[in-house]
């Protein structure tokens, strides 16, 4: 299964890439993949080369997390069987906890590569591919974070959704293995910046 992740332009390359399968996760191959709009419009789907563009990449399905975006030509073009917008609003207080379960069920059941967006491409649709990685295949948060912040480098999920991840992990992993942020290893022997991820907004 592909992810795709909206993009800032044009321009910039599509990358590939592979979730690595290590020892304990769940057999399944994943590959997840960023695809670039462009910076002048919205996210939503209403131009025919958006379309265009993401038929071309093979995408089946889409899913929308932002409350204030529309994929009117996708729905007229393909209807809403492969489509769900679970609407998130990009706010500290915004609960994630039902909506992520429906969004993830919906990208877990995608035996085709599916479009997750929302109006940037850095808070609601990337938290919602990290709590995928929790959720369905028991990465611990720091690890998904990594993973997707490596391919992803503009995003930054605001602090109400790192926070609602971190007890994501807890809940999924257990008190005991769950780490947040910060990586397990001999606090004597690192230095505290090698083993926190730099979130964007602890830095703004």
């Amino acid at each position: 299964m592909e992810i795709f992740l909206n993009q800032e332009t044009f321009q910039e390359c599509t990358h590939r890439y592979h979730i690595p399968q290590e020892k304990g996760d769940k057999e399944k191959h994943h590959r997840t993949q960023t695809h670039p709009t462009h910076p002048s419009r919205q996210r939503e789907l209403v131009e025919e080369e958006q379309v265009a563009e993401l038929e071309k990449l093979g995408i089946k399905r889409v899913l929308n997390m932002a409350v204030n975006c529309d994929d009117d030509l996708w729905i007229q073009r393909f209807g809403r069987s492969g489509y769900l917008k679970v609407g998130l609003r990009d706010h500290v207080d915004q609960d994630l906890q039902d909506s992520l379960n429906e969004a993830i069920k919906f990208i877990a059941s995608s035996k085709t590569p599916i479009y997750v967006h929302c109006q940037a491409g850095k808070s609601r649709s990337v938290a919602t591919v990290i709590g995928y990685l929790i959720q369905e295949h028991q990465w611990p948060l720091k690890r998904a974070y990594d993973h997707v912040v490596e391919r992803r480098r503009c995003m930054s999920p605001n602090i109400g959704f790192v926070s609602q991840l971190i007890l994501l992990e807890k809940r999924i992993l257990g008190s005991d293995k769950a780490n947040g942020l910060v990586s397990v290893g001999n606090s004597d022997d690192l230095d505290p910046s090698s083993r926190t991820t730099v979130v964007p907004w602890m830095t703004s």
